[in-house]
């Protein structure tokens, strides 16, 4: 009996004496986060590699807002063909300065550090796999990744030559077309291009582009887009003015 009360009470002892402090924060590690996207339809490629970061003491939206930890330093950053192993190097800038002025938000804005290759100094292929390599100053890899270009889209239906278009109320209208990546999604959005002139202001014409929304994350490369909608797009995008006068151009369809 005497045995099992002390056996008892070492247990007892030994669960008194544990912490209850729970450490969630890791140690301190550097972990590069990769934000990108080639299209060789731009007139330059842009990458921004930034830090994660963590820590005990300070708060994250405290950290954030400190250039320091945002950017690595000294870094080589290229991409590389998988066809043919050629390289190509960016070049780091401000992209404040280039046009590109970050948000204000919770991170620092200014310097607004970016990766920049013009599209003319790199062939792009469509289909073709690339690899995004950054180098810290003494050789070692900080972060690597590979990704593939998709494939160019050809929009077969609509006929380029089709004319006219008919977008009756009535009915639907279909866009049928080709590549891009099969893995992946589709957004529509159809541009349309229109001439207005205000008889009661300036009387001249001028033209405009309205921009539609149609769907996201289509999967199949094709749609069908019902008559009225086109009309409810012109009617919540067009003020009612019986002064303005309106000439339909015309429209694109972006995929």
């Amino acid at each position: 009996m005497n045995k099992l009360f002390i056996q008892l009470l070492f247990i007892s002892a030994f669960f008194i004496s544990c912490s209850n402090d729970i450490d969630l924060n890791e140690k301190w590690k550097e972990i590069p986060i990769t934000y990108g996207i080639l299209n060789p339809d731009d007139t330059a490629q842009y990458i921004r590699i930034e830090k994660g970061f963590i820590d005990s003491v300070r708060s994250a939206l405290e950290i954030a807002k400190i250039p320091d930890s945002l950017y690595f330093n000294n870094l080589e950053v290229k991409l590389i063909s998988t066809k043919d192993s050629q390289e190509y190097l960016l070049n780091q800038i401000d992209g404040n300065l280039d046009n590109h002025v970050r948000d204000t938000g919770v991170f620092a804005n200014t310097p607004n550090y970016l990766y920049k290759i013009r599209t003319d100094d790199i062939d792009l292929v469509p289909a073709e796999k690339y690899s995004l390599v950054a180098l810290k100053d003494n050789g070692d890899t900080l972060t690597s990744s590979t990704i593939s270009l998709v494939n160019d889209i050809n929009i077969y239906l609509p006929f380029s030559t089709e004319k006219p278009v008919n977008l009756i109320y009535i009915s639907n209208f279909n866009i049928n077309w080709e590549g891009g990546d099969s893995k992946g999604y589709f957004d529509l959005f159809i541009k349309f291009h229109i001439k207005e002139k205000d008889t009661a202001g300036s009387n001249s014409w001028e033209k405009n582009d309205y921009v539609w929304r149609v769907d996201t994350r289509i999967e199949q490369p094709k749609y069908r887009i019902e008559g009225k909608r086109f009309y409810e797009f012109l009617k919540d995008n067009l003020d009612e003015n019986p002064d303005i006068i309106r000439k339909f151009l015309g429209f694109d369809i972006i995929i």
